[in-house]
């Protein structure tokens, strides 16, 4: 098994423990979650990718989009574990086939209320909740069964987009992937990594 099937893999199983029935939690940055104290769970099982050529090659599908709204998705299995699934409409296909004008991503994290006596944020080290309205860069994996897509590599592959440069996820500077394409152009960057996954 290659090194890109077996991250793979290892990612299958948060899709697999994402699954839930899902409820419209509207814009997740708006009253929803910032009153609410955050708990930020380390998120080593993503490692992601060793260089941008990496992150370019792995994946499937690259979008200049707009957050749209969001739906929390608790587990079944364990209600301590949400995921989010966000919305957003795309801008701009950057590589890759998108099925429409919106895609969906999913990703670790939410608003826990289910079986806990006081309600918190969980937020996966590095990957906040994404801002409605706002514009992001997205490097994405999928899409899976269910039709989302992942952000690969967690904060690699996304950046907001700011003034017409890509903004990375404060905190997550010192990743080499971050570090090479936080500051760059919106435009140059992806014409970069467009290049490298031909």
């Amino acid at each position: 098994m290659n090194a890109k099937s077996l991250r793979i893999a290892l990612l299958i199983p948060l899709f697999l423990l994402a699954a839930g029935c899902g409820a419209d939690i509207g814009s997740p940055n708006q009253s929803t979650s910032t009153a609410l104290p955050i708990r930020v769970v380390r998120a080593d099982l993503a490692s992601g990718a060793a260089s941008v050529e990496e992150l370019a090659a792995w994946s499937q599908l690259a979008v200049l989009g707009t957050a749209r709204t969001a739906r929390q998705e608790p587990n079944q299995v364990d209600p301590t574990i949400v995921s989010t699934v966000q919305s957003f409409t795309v801008d701009q296909l950057v590589w890759g086939t998108a099925p429409r004008d919106t895609v969906e991503v999913r990703f670790t994290g939410g608003v826990v209320r289910d079986e806990v006596p006081d309600p918190y944020l969980l937020q996966l080290e590095g990957q906040p909740q994404f801002d409605a309205g706002h514009q992001y860069f997205l490097v994405l994996l999928g899409p899976s069964p269910d039709g989302t897509y992942m952000v690969l590599g967690g904060p690699q592959g996304r950046y907001e987009v700011t003034d017409g440069r890509l903004v990375a996820v404060p905190g997550t500077y010192a990743d080499p992937v971050v570090a090479s394409l936080n500051g760059t152009e919106f435009e140059a960057a992806a014409q970069e990594l467009t290049g490298m996954t031909r």
